[in-house]
Formats: C-alpha cells, structure tokens, sequence
C-alpha cells in the first residue's frame, strides 16, 4: 500500500529541485584574475595555433627544421 503513495512525496521531491535550483548569472566584466588566467589561455592557444601551422607545413610539404 506504500507504494502506491509514493508519487505524491516524489512529486514533492522533484517540486523543490525545480524551486531550489541554481542558476548562474553571468554580467558585467569578469574579475581580474579570470581576465589574467583568460589572457593566459589566449597566450596558449595562440602558440598552439603557430606550432600546428609549423607541424602542418613539416608534414605536407616535408620540410624539416635543417632545411630552415
């Protein structure tokens, strides 16, 4: 007989995951020091960038660094 009582406190449960979730908000700048670690992921990306160009050029066209 339980069983059958048992969607209303579900219902319940899943009522106040909907009400008490969290959301984030995302205005305004970003903080200093996630402006800092994003102009570091740039810095990163930008040398990976140049280095797969390089790689490519070896790999396509078979230059190697004592043809340079």
């Amino acid at each position: 007989m339980l069983f059958i009582r048992y969607h209303i406190p579900k219902a319940f449960y899943l009522l106040m995951l909907v009400v008490f979730s969290f959301s984030y908000v995302f205005d305004g700048q970003p903080l200093d020091l996630k402006k800092q670690e994003l102009a570091k992921r740039y810095s990163k990306r930008a040398d990976a960038t140049e280095d797969l160009q390089e790689a490519m050029v070896v790999f396509f066209f078979g230059q190697t660094w004592s043809d340079k």
